[in-house]
């Protein structure tokens, strides 16, 4: 997985669910280096075991920079947008469109507007993709039971966000 925008709260959450899942392999992209660097440290622990990927480094990070990012994809499958990036229309991609391979899943942790940039550019390369709408209604599920303490009413919440 190559998180971009690592360095923020909602990249920072994914990482660390990331780690927890054993994750196989995770490349952490931030405009601020060391954010990803300090992050990356924290995860160290969770990323000693080798794996499957052989030499390929488990756990990276990385600038937020082209050739520095089309190097890490090649043995990535999954591209996740954790940065503001794509809720203005007119936002460019996180990601320069023509880095996104078929075999890559793309998420945009953006949820509106529905098809952002990063997502039409993953259309266009064949790879599957998604936005953030389920992780909003999964974040207000469990929101919800914490709060009411039973089960939260997922159709209704579904239809009131679609």
């Amino acid at each position: 997985m190559l998180i971009i925008g690592a360095g923020g709260g909602t990249g920072r959450a994914i990482a660390w669910q990331c780690a927890l899942e054993n994750c196989e392999r995770l490349v952490l992209v931030n405009r601020t280096l060391e954010k990803a660097n300090a992050l990356a440290e924290r995860l160290r622990s969770f990323f000693m075991e080798a794996r499957v990927l052989g030499p390929a480094a488990r756990l990276e990070a990385v600038a937020w920079e082209e050739p520095l990012m089309r190097m890490q994809l090649a043995d990535i499958d999954l591209i996740v947008n954790a940065t503001p990036l794509g809720m203005n229309p007119s936002d460019p991609t996180p990601i320069p469109g023509r880095l996104i391979a078929p075999h890559h899943m793309v998420f945009d942790c953006i949820y509106g507007p529905s098809k952002t940039a990063l997502l039409r550019a993953a259309e266009q390369a064949g790879a599957r993709s998604a936005n953030g709408i389920s992780m909003l209604l999964h974040q207000g599920a469990l929101s919800f039971s914490i709060w009411f303490d039973r089960e939260p009413p997922l159709d209704a919440m579904r239809k009131a966000l679609l």
